[in-house]
């Protein structure tokens, strides 16, 4: 799973990117924090998520956190 930030309307939310489809939406996993089981699976088009340089477990531990820690890759922001 590639860890992604999924830009909305005036915020954004570190997911996972799941795959690309032909139609240039990426089925993309929104985890819940703490819980990462809890989440949602989102269809977004690709203009609206970035790629982050962060390992998987990276991503994973920041959300466990409830986001503390994010300074640390806070030019991927």
């Amino acid at each position: 799973m590639q860890p992604v930030m999924v830009q909305f309307d005036e915020n954004s939310q570190p997911g996972f990117e799941i795959e690309r489809l032909d139609n240039g939406q990426m089925v993309t996993y929104l985890p819940g924090a703490p819980d990462l089981w809890s989440g949602s699976v989102v269809y977004f088009h690709a203009d609206r998520v970035k790629k982050l340089e962060l390992s998987a477990s990276e991503a994973i531990n920041n959300v466990r956190r409830l986001g503390r820690g994010s300074q640390a890759f806070q030019k991927e922001l």
